[in-house]
């Protein structure tokens, strides 16, 4: 499992360029005061049909990280974990590209949050996709919906995301987001 996500790491890395075209982020970032959400850890959901799983990262500066993809048929939160939140060589390496990164905005039980996605190979364009959500408790989130105007995609979700404490986070720092 670990070596399938070591594997998909190095084909994504492999094939982009230093010529990254990034889509401009059209939320602002705002320090984030509430308490509608946890922000000791992180939010997963567990996408059975496709194999795979996304953990999001909720940081008070307002910040967003999400990571996810293939995970395995073995996999557990402990193991992915181990590998993507407690190696250095792999978090040192996630701060220095945008995938995944963004801004998030909370108000009063909605979410919203705006990340880049790569959209190809080698020179594409990296897109900003906004997901929409309900926020059901300070521990769960439904994301519903999700825009991404560069494809003019606008499409129905059903992804429930569940809290869990996790420490310490990855640095919400990188050079991407000012």
């Amino acid at each position: 499992m670990v070596l399938s996500i070591k594997i998909f790491t190095i084909i994504l890395l492999l094939t982009t360029t230093s010529c990254l075209r990034l889509e401009k982020l059209s939320l602002k970032k705002v320090r984030y005061k509430g308490d509608e959400l946890k922000t000791n850890g992180y939010y997963y959901t567990v996408r059975p049909n496709e194999n795979s799983m996304d953990l999001i990262f909720l940081y008070r500066d307002g910040t967003i990280n999400g990571q996810g993809g293939y995970v395995g048929s073995e996999s557990s939160l402990d193991s992915i974990e181990k590998y993507y939140l407690e190696s250095e060589e792999f978090a040192e390496k996630e701060m220095k590209r945008p995938w995944g990164l963004g801004l998030y905005s909370i108000k009063d039980k909605s979410i919203i949050y705006e990340i880049w996605i790569p959209m190809g190979g080698p020179g594409s364009k990296t897109v900003a996709v906004k997901y929409y959500g309900d926020i059901a408790n300070d521990s769960t989130f439904m994301i519903k919906r999700l825009f991404a105007k560069a494809q003019n995609e606008n499409r129905e979700l059903n992804e429930i995301y569940h809290f869990r404490q996790f420490s310490p986070k990855p640095d919400s720092t990188n050079s991407f987001i000012k």
